[in-house]
């Protein structure tokens, strides 16, 4: 008997729970329902007085009103609402239905509430990336200045194993294969030619300090005037006239 009462009494605290739920539940459901019709009666209390201005002038227009015709769906609809007010619900069913809207209406707000925090947190990752931006357009300038200045002070590293310009093997103009007592045959860089010059003009004992004084005999082999003078600034064009002299010289016997 103790467990039967036990069991009474814990369904009556069950029920009273609910039941009170369902009150809070119905009454905020009154409330919005009775604003929206009291928003619906102002809506209608404008249309009835529309209405009764046009049937006021259709009656004094017409003194034999037709009867007019209702179209199908308007039937229907006005058969379904008819179905509506017929059915009635338990005040079980009610309760359930109210507990389960009330339910599906926590979790769309639990869904709108993460919705909301997701659209806070892209806006956040946005601005953070516009900061960021907004620095590194401040930087654009001058890292640009600072490349193009760098690309201006870098020099173009020469590869000295590739033999080309003056450090290829070519033809020895003839005047030199005879001062230097080369073969005919020789061909070697300019920048080797060079070298064999300068020590032989200091076998012939010709170099003075950083010049180069040719004597009668030198420098009317190189067609030059007695006594002429090779500054040691100059000593590579003396060179580089002395091949260009034999290309034209080559060029009038072909």
């Amino acid at each position: 008997m103790s467990n039967k009462k036990a069991d009474v009494k814990k369904g009556n605290v069950t029920s009273q729970t609910t039941s009170s739920k369902v009150k809070e539940v119905a009454k905020t459901v009154i409330e919005e329902v009775k604003l929206d019709n009291e928003l619906d009666d102002d809506s209608e209390s404008d249309d009835d007085s529309e209405l009764d201005q046009e049937s006021d002038s259709g009656s004094e227009s017409d003194e034999d009103p037709e009867e007019v015709a209702e179209p199908d769906d308007y039937q229907d609809k006005q058969k379904d609402k008819a179905k509506d007010k017929a059915k009635k619900l338990s005040h079980k069913e009610l309760t359930s239905e109210l507990l389960s809207n009330e339910e599906k209406i926590s979790e769309l707000e639990t869904k709108r509430t993460e919705l909301y925090k997701s659209i806070q947190t892209i806006e956040r990752e946005q601005n953070a990336l516009r900061r960021i931006n907004l620095r590194l357009i401040k930087q654009l300038d001058k890292a640009h200045d600072d490349d193009v200045t760098k690309a201006q002070k870098q020099k173009k590293k020469r590869n000295v194993t590739e033999e080309s310009g003056i450090l290829k093997c070519k033809p020895i103009p003839k005047v030199l294969k005879e001062f230097l007592d080369l073969d005919q045959d020789t061909e070697l860089p300019r920048t080797k030619v060079m070298s064999l010059l300068s020590n032989k003009f200091n076998e012939l004992k010709l170099r003075k300090g950083q010049h180069i004084h040719l004597d009668k005999k030198t420098a009317k082999l190189f067609g030059k005037e007695d006594k002429y003078i090779i500054e040691f600034k100059y000593f590579q064009r003396f060179l580089k006239e002395i091949y260009e002299s034999d290309n034209k010289t080559n060029e009038v016997k072909l």
